[in-house]
This record gives structure tokens, C-alpha cells and sequence, in this order.
């Protein structure tokens, strides 16, 4: 989202399908200092640490 609150980029899926899962397919397009957000039940830290390194998302 912006600072404003508009949405930028989102992705739906069933609800049988985990964020983490989720977030392997998305095709990230994002400015570097962004912020990704999903439930903290089902982080990835290799890829957490993999967008922080790369790409300076958090």
C-alpha cells in the first residue's frame, strides 16, 4: 500500500493456500525500503532474509 492507504499489489488465493506458499508466487516488483506483510505463523526467513539482502525488503 501507499502511504495513503491504496493498495499497490495483492494476490488472492484459496484459503487452503499458506502465505508462505503464497509468497513464492508472487512476482515481486517492489522499490527498495518496501514492506511485505502476512501472517507471522508461516514466515520464510531464508526468503525474509533473501529479499532483505537483495533487495532491501522487509
Amino acid at each position: 500500500m501507499t502511504g495513503q492507504g491504496q493498495p499497490v499489489e495483492f494476490m488472492l488465493t484459496p484459503g487452503s493456500c499458506a502465505d508462505v506458499r503464497a509468497l513464492h508466487l508472487l512476482n515481486l516488483d517492489l522499490p527498495a525500503g518496501a514492506q511485505l506483510l502476512g501472517a507471522r505463523a508461516s514466515t520464510d526467513y531464508q526468503a525474509q532474509e533473501w529479499l532483505l539482502e537483495t533487495a532491501n525488503i522487509t
